[in-house]
């Protein structure tokens, strides 16, 4: 394949790339152990003879070819294989060792190599033998290889060791009877793009960029459990080392299979892999810091070699989708997860991408705006099968802004219920723009979207038993842990109420349930019910998993409720007359967009004369918002284009030039004059762009699929309308998308102005658009809106009046937004009110500009009083600037409270249910008053 053609437009770039060497043992699947010579460093000889490795070549040669080809669109390699002949029966040393074992010895430097790794063509261990191999410095040691963890195959290979000087170590009791193979064909000779640690600290920077978060930080904490399934992989493809990520998967047969999901692209090059290569390709599961700081530990990470290549999608014309099958069932013991999945071609409303950027150890990208589908295309004739990706969006999270870079190629992207929907082709995000695209191949599309051959297709893999379902839960080696069910929210009084049914199985209970709030842990309960009393606004995505005695957690199980911030009133104040309180406010006011489309900008196009292009609403879209107001609007224009607004609804029409645009980005235009929507109609919100230049593209258009006859509106003259799209077997003259623009709907509302009927009421008619776009090219903007349909705005039922945070008076009617509290006593006050909405729901309280101070000097001794003489929490005392002493006496006579010179607001809080004597003591009287305090 053409390097070239593997860079997408906006210099999308293919992730492949890196490694990381920590310190201490790490382990292929191998037994553990020291090295038998490890015993006896004093008594034997230091000197062992070294096999010098010919370094025929400028690594700075390389490194320039490298950069070179990587401007092409090559990937970037982080080694190179030295071939050599070495084998136990031609090189190295036999000892014997003072225990009467005997070991071979073989030491190889290979001179200012990063680190190094060993390819085998032939390997095999006997019963009576061990292999060990570590560096020089015996900071890194790999083994014990036995008879009991040979490869299937004869071929193998090694992870790479730090530095250039490396031991291989084979131990024997007898040198008689069966004999080992040790034959090794290449050294990989790492040069460029590994970071190796060899300090016990591990104290130095990560490989990949600033921006990245270790899978260990907060944001990864609902993800401990799909980390498990995420692996690096090492590539051998002809002479060189490739980096990329990829993910273990379940299948629907449950049978462990050990299957690993990746991207095409990090195996399609110029050199034919062939099954020797993929024998030793190496993949690394648990590669990750233990904590969130780049100065924390490593995991001791597992690694397995060699695998067969079971189906593979290209990039070029489709979905790039790889699917390889471990040689070897991963030991239990390893603790990997086998993740699930969702083959749907559904978009995920959030979720994460995990992964290895620049070889470096596991990170996590977190986005929250929905995925889009795209298409992918590359430089030269590399095009995508159309709409075969998914693009998204990464977040700035708490520990940073994470995105994906070489290395990350293959890796999965998961969706909010955890399941795998795709695979990483490229992007044009990095640490200086992470706002820009990150495009995964759809699982979708890897299915059975591109051949109906085995070898390029998954789902007989991935769905052997041929069930046909669209989503898998994922599981570990163990059987899997049931999960809750019947997940019910509810929100009321700002909280959200979470009621779930316990696990059915009646073997195992669970030790505790994890509540997640889009995937991000909230808390632990042992309960089935949880209250978050602190809830986002906007769609929120909450799930609840089981966690088990064994530290295993069930699959989890979501659903979405849609949060209005219950908005307080605004512009409260509070004025005093007497002793009369005068309080207003304004009523809140909620805003909501509405358009059709993913709101992604994506393509631009033009018609060569002037043109209208719009969206248009039914009278079902419309209403839930009768009477409601448009009062701004937002578009996409381009450099050097008039234009102006054209808003019509039956005989009613709106128009407003456009002036002091921004080109290239989202604008919000202000109406003049807010438009009323009439429901009872349909709409067209459209721009006219006044230009007759053919290299002028004035018309943004989304990724699709288009919402025919009303995302995709155009138009000549204004009345005669037209949809764009109509499915087409050339693929050249289909515009399956829609114009980005949107209309800000406020829950304000008016009348609708009385206008005479006409012909134009009824329904608008349209047909195939007879003008068909003469220029179109791809947008180099990045825009987005978040997709949102119409639907209708909280309803305010009235307002609840606070005095000093006591209600002391109710209106039942919205409209009304001011209210006197009449004979208050003199003192100063602050009042708030509340908005209450249907279902009894109830806002904060908003508080009034400042305090009130009510001054009135005709209160009488006989006006002192309590309120309420039923209570609970508290009482005010009317009158308290004439009262010197209050006491409360209880019903069996014994003094519970005593206040000289009380404040208007008494605390009883902290006295027991029944009955009190209030002794209200002033210059002229005493005055009692019964009270009943209750719960």
């Amino acid at each position: 394949m053409n390097k070239k053609a593997l860079f997408p437009l906006i210099s999308l770039f293919l992730l492949v790339t890196g490694i990381i060497l920590p310190e201490s043992v790490r382990a292929q699947i191998s037994e553990g152990g020291i090295p038998a010579s490890f015993k006896y460093s004093n008594t034997l000889k230091s000197d062992l003879p070294t096999v010098r490795i010919p370094v025929n070549f400028s690594v700075e040669d390389l490194k320039t070819v490298d950069a070179w080809q990587v401007s092409q669109g090559a990937p970037l390699k982080v080694g190179t294989l030295i071939n050599t002949d070495l084998t136990i029966d031609k090189s190295g040393n036999w000892t014997t060792l003072p225990d009467g074992n005997n070991i071979w010895q073989l030491r190889l430097q290979a001179k200012d190599a990063i680190a190094l790794m060993l390819s085998f063509n032939d390997f095999y261990i006997p019963e009576n033998g061990k292999l060990f191999v570590y560096n020089a410095d015996k900071t890194q040691i790999i083994g014990a290889f036995t008879h009991q963890t040979n490869p299937p195959t004869k071929e193998y290979a090694t992870e790479f060791l730090a530095g250039d000087d490396i031991i291989l170590e084979y131990e024997t009791s007898s040198r008689e009877g069966e004999q080992p193979r040790i034959s090794i064909d290449a050294i990989g000779y790492g040069y460029n793009h590994l970071y190796i640690s060899r300090t016990k600290a591990n104290t130095g920077p990560g490989a990949s960029g600033s921006c990245m978060v270790n899978i260990n930080c907060e944001e990864g904490d609902a993800w401990q459990t799909e980390k498990n399934g995420v692996c690096l992989m090492t590539l051998i493809i002809g002479k060189y080392i490739y980096y990329c990520s990829g993910a273990l998967v379940n299948n629907t047969a449950e049978d462990l299979k050990p299957y690993i999901l990746s991207a095409y692209h990090c195996i399609d090059m110029d050199e034919t892999v062939t099954q020797a290569d993929l024998n030793k390709y190496t993949f690394y599961f648990h590669f990750e810091r233990t904590g969130c700081e780049n100065t924390s530990g490593i995991a001791s990470y597992k690694t397995i070699i060699g695998c067969k290549k079971m189906a593979g999608i290209p990039l070029d014309g489709g979905s790039d989708g790889l699917l390889l099958l471990l040689n070897q069932n991963i030991p239990e013991n390893y603790n990997v997860y086998y993740n699930g999945w969702d083959r749907s071609n559904t978009s995920a409303k959030s979720g994460v991408g995990i992964h290895h950027p620049a070889g470096d150890y596991m990170k996590i990208s977190t986005f929250s705006r929905e995925a889009t589908t795209t298409t992918w295309y590359g430089v030269d004739t590399v095009i995508g099968a159309a709409k075969a990706h998914w693009n998204v969006i990464f977040d700035q999270t708490a520990n940073g802004h994470s995105v994906t870079e070489g290395g990350s190629s293959g890796s999965p992207l998961f969706n909010q219920n955890k399941l795998i929907v795709g695979t990483l082709s490229g992007g044009s995000s990095s640490c200086e723009k992470p706002n820009q695209s990150n495009t995964y191949g759809k699982l979708y599309s890897h299915w059975d979207q591109y051949s109906k051959a085995d070898t390029a297709r998954m789902d007989v893999y991935l769905d052997p038993a041929r069930t046909g379902v669209t989503q898998l839960a994922g599981r570990y080696a163990t059987a899997h842990k049931a999960a809750p069910t019947d997940l019910i929210l509810s929100y009321k009084n700002g909280e959200v109420q979470l009621n779930w049914k316990a696990p059915a199985s009646t073997s195992e209970k669970p030790s505790q349930y994890a509540v997640y709030r889009n995937n991000t842990l909230i808390d632990y309960t042992t309960s089935t019910s949880y209250v978050d009393n602190d809830p986002e606004t906007g769609t929120q995505f909450y799930s609840v998993s089981a966690f088990y005695a064994d530290g295993n957690e069930s699959p989890v199980i979501g659903e979405f409720i849609y949060i209005y911030e219950l908005k307080t009133p605004t512009n409260v104040t509070a004025a005093s007359n007497g002793n009369n309180v005068t309080i207003n406010w304004k009523e809140p006011v909620y805003q909501q967009m509405i358009y059709w489309g993913t709101g992604s900008s994506y393509m631009m196009v033009g018609f060569g004369q002037p043109f209208y292009f719009g969206q248009k609403w039914d009278k079902n879209d419309l209403a839930p918002l009768n009477k409601n107001l448009i009062k701004s609007v937002i578009f996409f224009p381009v450099a050097g284009v008039p234009y102006s607004l054209l808003i019509i609804q039956g005989n009613r029409k709106y128009t407003q030039e456009l002036n002091n645009l921004s080109p290239q980005k989202t604008n919000t235009i202000e109406l003049k004059e807010p438009f009323v929507i009439d429901a009872s109609k349909e709409l067209i919100i459209a721009f006219y762009a006044s230009t007759n230049k053919v290299t002028d593209y004035p018309a943004v258009l989304d990724e699709g699929p288009a919402i025919n006859g009303k995302g995709n509106l155009v138009s000549l003259d204004g009345e005669n309308w037209e949809y764009l799209y109509e499915p087409s077997e050339n693929e050249e003259e289909n515009y399956d998308n829609n114009f980005m623009l949107a209309a800000v709907v406020s829950s304000e509302q008016k009348e609708i102005p009385d206008t005479k009927a006409t012909a134009s009421d009824g329904n608008i008619i349209l047909s195939k658009s007879s003008v068909t776009p003469s220029f179109t090219k791809r947008t180099e903007a990045n825009s987005s809106l978040r997709s949102t349909e119409a639907t209708t705005f909280p309803e305010i039922t009235g307002y609840n009046i606070y005095r000093n945070d006591i209600k002391v008076g109710n209106v039942s009617n919205k409209s009304i937004t001011e209210y006197t509290d009449k004979q208050v006593p003199a003192a100063r006050f602050t009042y708030q009110v509340s908005t209450l909405y249907e279902n009894n729901n109830e806002s904060k309280k908003s508080e009034a500009s400042a305090e009130v101070s009510v001054n009135n000097e005709s209160i009488r001794t006989s006006e002192v009083t309590v309120t309420p003489t039923s209570f609970s929490d508290k009482i005010q005392l009317t009158g308290n600037e004439k009262v010197y002493l209050l006491e409360v006496v209880s019903a069996d006579g014994k003094l519970v409270i005593k206040q000289n010179n009380p404040e208007a607001t008494i605390y009883t809080g902290s006295l027991p249910s029944g009955i009190y004597f209030f002794r209200i003591h002033t210059d002229k009287e005493i005055k009692v008053i019964k009270g009943i305090r209750i719960n």
